[in-house]
């Protein structure tokens, strides 16, 4: 049997400030006060490259808002929002000086209107390599309860967003099977559970997995499906248990349901959910 038994219910909840921080994209930024600026500089792939052209950024006292950078085989890309309000320096003189670095490749940069500044040197959003869509949790909640007012509270609406999320996580446990191969997502499966954290989704734990019963159980924090329900009599998470519908059918290769035995919609601390092969006898 292979039996992964990871934690116990009593383990006390974790907070963000226990183990994550919030993680802004690079989007846009506003503020009418300020002097903004993009900047996207690509330097040659050589050791201090990065650590000296952001030297320079920083003895002319421009203020990073955020950023990335990324390494190329031959070249280091540095995407960052800027504050000249109390630099020494205006954009175009420091780009100047940033093209005369021996490792700079290329230089480019656009300034704010009117305090707004917005991405448009980067397309398209890529997850691991494969395109992606940025969607506020707000956004999908309007989704969701756009089908809620289409097709009632009830058995329509419910099957349509559980089919939703089901398409969502077998897509998305095919595309990890595809390129770290079923083995090492066996093993490994615990850590690959992040990726609902790091896609937004919630923070999602196994509590325990057993391949030979075709089981596991999973404890969700931070489910957004659930965080806009208050006292409700049944549980709410229909596209995030679809979604763990998907994800494990896809990798045990058979058909699986889902139950939500705990929800935060029913004030419970957190959304519990049991995995099992359909039409089993148990709870």
């Amino acid at each position: 049997m292979t039996l992964l038994e990871v934690t116990s219910d009593r383990v006390r909840p974790r907070t963000p400030s226990d183990e994550h921080t919030p993680k802004d994209i690079l989007d846009f930024e506003f503020d009418p006060e300020g002097k903004l600026c993009h900047f996207v500089v690509r330097l040659g792939n050589v050791p201090s490259s990065l650590e000296t052209c952001a030297g320079l950024v920083a003895r002319h006292r421009v203020t990073i808002l955020s950023g990335f950078h990324q390494k190329f085989s031959d070249s280091l890309l540095w995407s960052f929002f800027a504050d000249f309000a109390e630099a020494d320096i205006s954009p175009s003189a420091l780009a100047s000086e940033i093209e005369f670095l021996p490792s700079s490749q290329s230089v480019r940069f656009k300034t704010a209107t009117r305090g707004l500044l917005i991405d448009s040197f980067h397309f398209p959003i890529l997850s691991s390599g494969e395109r992606s869509i940025i969607l506020t949790a707000g956004s999908l909640e309007a989704i969701f309860q756009q089908v809620r007012g289409v097709f009632g509270d009830g058995a329509s609406a419910r099957v349509l967003l559980f089919e939703m999320g089901k398409a969502a996580g077998a897509a998305m446990m095919k595309g990890v099977l595809d390129r770290l191969g079923p083995s090492f997502v066996r093993d490994e499966l615990q850590t690959i559970m992040s990726l609902y954290s790091s896609s937004g989704l919630g923070r999602l734990h196994l509590v325990s997995l057993d391949f030979n019963q075709e089981t596991a159980e999973v404890r969700a924090y931070d489910n957004f499906e659930c965080a806009t329900f208050k006292l409700s009599k049944v549980p709410r998470s229909n596209f995030i248990r679809g979604h763990l519908t998907g994800w494990f059918s896809q990798l045990m290769g058979t058909f699986l349901e889902v139950e939500e035995q705990h929800c935060v919609a029913m004030g419970n601390p957190f959304c519990y959910f049991g995995v099992k092969p359909m039409n089993s006898v148990g709870p």
